[in-house]
């Protein structure tokens, strides 16, 4: 295992991480550095804003609404959540309108409070929709996250211990300067919405 004080004094990169199989096959094409799997777990030290896992559709659908984006809306209700981050990361559907919608109503809605950040840091990258996609988690100082494999997610802010697999094994979709691998990241993905993160 490996454990750091992680302290994101700003966003870091949307990314999950294989399972152990899907490591180990990764490792054998060239595409993960190590066959392993890198189960993570964060501890906050201080009050910690986190991005974990997709919401429920139906709150993900009605947060879509009141911001205006009733096409995303119902695309998401006809084809669920795969598909629309297949499509926003393939570039089939354009995220500027819904990054916009989001900001305009940033200030009214604390469910949007940290994409308008996201948007001045990352402008018109995909993974700031994505980002309205998923749980935005504050935990308290001793609450913690457990990230299985799969597990799309995003440190925004705060100081927290982070215990993982000791692995390399990284998949960014994007809010970084750092290598992005859309494909991987697709293939690698848990859809299942995350009631309680």
């Amino acid at each position: 295992y490996l454990l750091k004080v992680l302290c994101a004094a700003e966003p870091l990169s949307m990314q999950c991480h294989p399972n152990a199989q899907q490591a180990i096959d990764g490792f054998r094409r060239g595409v993960y550095p190590d066959d392993q799997a890198k189960p993570e777990l964060i501890v906050a030290l201080t009050d910690f804003s986190a991005l974990c896992g997709l919401r429920p559709v139906d709150e993900s659908i009605g947060l879509l609404r009141s911001i205006g984006c009733d096409d995303l809306a119902d695309r998401l209700a006809d084809s669920g959540p795969f598909d629309v981050l297949t499509d926003l990361y393939r570039g089939h559907i354009d995220p500027i309108p819904v990054i916009d919608g989001a900001v305009d109503h940033a200030a009214r809605d604390e469910r949007l409070h940290h994409i308008a950040d996201l948007a001045e840091r990352n402008p018109g990258q995909p993974s700031v929709v994505v980002a309205i996609l998923l749980n935005h988690v504050v935990l308290s100082p001793g609450e913690a996250l457990h990230l299985t494999a799969g597990n799309l997610h995003a440190y925004l802010s705060g100081s927290g211990i982070e215990l993982m697999g000791a692995s390399d094994n990284v998949v960014r979709g994007g809010l970084t300067v750092k290598h992005v691998d859309v494909d991987e990241l697709l293939t690698i993905i848990d859809p299942t919405p995350l009631a309680e993160p």
